[in-house]
């Protein structure tokens, strides 16, 4: 190989290491902001499993209206976020709204990504084709 292919190689390979790399750089600075604000609040132990029910709740609760029709999908986000503000409010439960909100990305996220989830309709077996009664009858009486 040329000079020029090499080069042409090398700067292929820096295109896709880049095109890598900011999505990954961006996410790892995502979750070590996140860390900084949850330790700053000092969400630990009971009340950050706590949080993640409530957030677990909320999103659940808003998928499933939005599968019904009752909820919008440009609506959820505010919807989950909402109802997960009140869950907190009522357990006395602080938590910044910007972290609520990383928690409930991070929660649809999860339910994105999960192939279970993913499926609508659960796959149930197709029974075997069983013979009627009379075949089966008639069928034991040739055999004897």
């Amino acid at each position: 190989m040329d000079e020029a292919t090499w080069a042409s190689l090398y700067a292929l390979a820096l295109q896709i290491g880049t095109l890598i790399l900011v999505p990954v750089a961006g996410a790892l600075g995502t979750v070590a902001v996140q860390k900084i604000k949850l330790n700053a609040q000092k969400i630990k132990g009971d009340i950050w499993q706590q949080a993640l029910m409530v957030v677990n709740t909320a999103v659940l609760s808003t998928e499933q209206k939005g599968k019904a029709g009752v909820l919008a999908s440009s609506d959820k986000k505010k919807h989950a976020m909402n109802i997960a503000k009140a869950m907190l409010k009522s357990k006395k439960i602080k938590v910044d709204e910007d972290v609520l909100s990383e928690m409930i990305e991070a929660q649809v996220w999860s339910y994105i990504s999960a192939p279970e989830i993913a499926n609508d309709s659960p796959t149930i077996p197709k029974q075997p084709d069983a013979k009627p009664m009379e075949e089966i009858k008639d069928s034991d009486e040739s055999v004897g």
